[in-house]
């Protein structure tokens, strides 16, 4: 960093250089780090629905989210399942069913 720069906070990013503030991470996004020039999308199974984050959050059983950059995830349909940090449902397999929407 050079003197009288001060690095963006996690949480945020800078990636034009030359300004007097830094960016929050949007929603979907996230930045551990201090200094970077840019935030990363949240990856399948995972999202962050606040803005500023330093990490994602992950689906619970019986949701998902298959996509990267979620800021939600989506309830299984009845019949299909999915464990935590899924990125899709399952079928219920022969000899079980599942007769609620968003559960394991």
């Amino acid at each position: 960093m050079s003197v009288g720069c001060t690095a963006c906070s996690a949480g945020h990013f800078q990636s034009q250089g030359a300004t007097g503030f830094c960016e929050p991470c949007a929603q979907g996004y996230y930045n551990p780090d201090t200094g970077r020039a840019n935030c990363m999308p949240c990856p399948p199974g995972q999202y962050q629905n606040s803005s500023r984050q330093t990490e994602c959050s992950l689906c619970i059983p019986g949701t998902y989210t298959p996509k990267y950059g979620s800021n939600n995830c989506t309830k299984c349909a009845i019949g299909t399942y999915a464990l935590r940090c899924s990125s899709s449902c399952r079928r219920c397999p022969a000899g079980s069913y599942g007769i609620k929407k968003g559960k394991l």
